[in-house]
């Protein structure tokens, strides 16, 4: 008898997986860099500085995180019926939304709010409207249609 784990673990499970993974960081990075220029825009006038390279890679650090982690865990629990390219353009669209209320809501552009929770809330309340958009499809039993 297998276990549950060894019977989904299939090589296309992990290539998927290895996907989602990769674009979510990806797009997680561009938004992360997109959202310090803008936290940069609004409370320091401008995109440069001397620490501007710092607070675009950190940007981009913390979105790919985000992506990587709150887009797979996402996609493998709530959104596994749901195209993945819906899957990961509405879940980093949601988490922006997140991260660009919470610099308009809080003074403070370095606090965990705005770096951790806020993009975090918006990836998954984008994720459950989703969810409930997207019902799952109807399974149809085989002997019954016999």
């Amino acid at each position: 008898m297998t276990s549950v784990l060894r019977a989904r673990l299939t090589p296309r499970a992990v290539g998927v997986f290895a996907l989602v993974a990769s674009l979510g960081g990806g797009l997680g990075a561009i938004a992360g860099s997109a959202l310090a220029a803008v936290v940069m825009l609004v409370w320091n006038g401008g995109l440069g500085g001397h620490l501007a390279g710092a607070a675009y890679i950190f940007g981009a650090g913390i979105g790919a995180g985000h992506g990587v982690v709150i887009g797979s865990l996402l996609a493998w629990t709530l959104l596994r019926h749901v195209a993945l390219w819906r899957v990961i353009t509405e879940a980093a669209c949601g988490a922006a939304a997140g991260a660009v209320l919470s610099v308009v809501a809080f003074d403070d552009p370095s606090g965990t709010v705005l770096l951790v929770v806020a993009p975090a809330v918006g990836a998954t309340l984008a994720a459950v409207r989703l969810r409930l958009a997207s019902p799952p499809p109807q399974l149809i039993d085989a002997r019954a249609a016999r």
